[in-house]
């Protein structure tokens, strides 16, 4: 099947921070793939655990990584945007520096998205590093205004075996057409980490493109590689930032007026309960990512308008795939499944 296919260069772009534990069996396995016409972007955000010389040392002779080394901390968003500078290929590939990929993960990817030009991007199945448990098959969105992550957390049994549009792709393992990024423009620099998958596949959609979960191509996933206890006020600052400045971008009005109160009165609820539980800086992270959207609102409101005015197509005519066609119900359990994850 590859050598029908692998014709194009596709870019493997993975921004890594601190990842020497992992970084290594990473780029094995994609150097691995049966897809040969590949590249490796991999670009460091100022790491200082030496992952960047064992990467040097260890694959000093593969001609297909190349190294992009920031001197500051940039964040995933803005090193992928690097990354797809630094890149040639007519597809691109993101993938989170703690994974490993299957031998055929990359051929069923580009062959999916061959096959239909409406395709703009795709995403793998992604298991725990525990090889059976579904980290995520694509997500949706929830009534209050979270993404949901497909089949988080159950065993892998084939229940998600088919090929399925979904709402958007995680970054971990989300494949792209070149074409389309330069149309819709790249993940938005505001963005640090959380939500700005979601933001990027909204304008996917919202070009008239789809987007396709890929359950041949299979990619393990440690989850959170880079993160650590010190990370946490990071984690819901950012999460309660980009969540809503992902909803005041890009829903429609008459959703936006529905959602958006019921996605702030959740993140309130949250931190309330963060500080009845004596959780206090879990609660500042929230306010306060809260309060940059309210002092940002200005610029945020400047993007809104500029999205708006370049959409294709409208919410109401991707809700059911924005969604999932849920009921109600479900889809504010779901969005309250994903805080716990966070």
């Amino acid at each position: 099947m590859a050598g029908l296919i692998d014709d194009a260069l596709v870019s493997v772009i993975i921004v890594n921070y601190n990842g020497i534990n992992f970084i290594e069996s990473c780029l094995n396995s994609i150097l691995a793939s049966d897809y040969r016409n590949l590249e490796i972007v991999l670009v460091d955000n100022a790491s200082s655990d030496g992952s960047v010389d064992l990467v040097r040392n260890r694959f000093n002779f593969e001609k297909r990584i190349k190294i992009i080394v920031n001197n500051v901390r940039v964040g995933p968003a803005k090193g992928r945007n690097i990354g797809i500078v630094h890149s040639r290929g007519e597809f691109i590939v993101f993938l989170d520096n703690d994974t490993e990929v299957d031998a055929h993960w990359l051929s069923a990817l580009v062959l999916a998205v061959k096959e239909d030009s409406r395709i703009g991007a795709a995403q793998s199945k992604l298991l725990l590093s525990d090889r059976k448990t579904i980290d995520s098959c694509g997500h949706y969105l929830s009534i209050i205004g979270f993404p949901y992550e497909i089949g988080a957390g159950e065993i892998d049994r084939g229940q998600y075996d088919k090929i399925m549009h979904i709402f958007g792709a995680r970054s971990a393992a989300m494949f792209i057409r070149r074409a389309v990024l330069e149309e819709i423009g790249y993940f938005d620099p505001d963005y640090f980490i959380y939500s700005e998958e979601t933001d990027l596949c909204w304008r996917v959609w919202m070009h008239n493109y789809r987007i396709v979960y890929v359950p041949s191509s299979v990619v393990y996933h440690r989850r959170g590689g880079s993160l650590n206890g010190g990370s946490r006020y990071l984690i819901f600052y950012e999460g309660a930032k980009n969540c809503t400045k992902t909803l005041i971008k890009n829903l429609s009005l008459q959703k936006l007026l529905f959602i958006l109160p019921l996605h702030i009165l959740s993140w309130m609820t949250l931190s309330i309960v963060f500080i009845l539980k004596g959780r206090t800086n879990d609660a500042r992270g929230i306010l306060k990512g809260l309060l940059w959207d309210v002092v940002n609102m200005r610029k945020m409101c400047r993007n809104r308008i500029r999205v708006q005015e370049r959409r294709v197509v409208r919410d109401s005519q991707i809700s059911g795939v924005m969604f999932g066609n849920f009921s109600t119900p479900d889809l504010v359990k779901k969005g309250l499944s994903w805080l716990g994850r966070i």
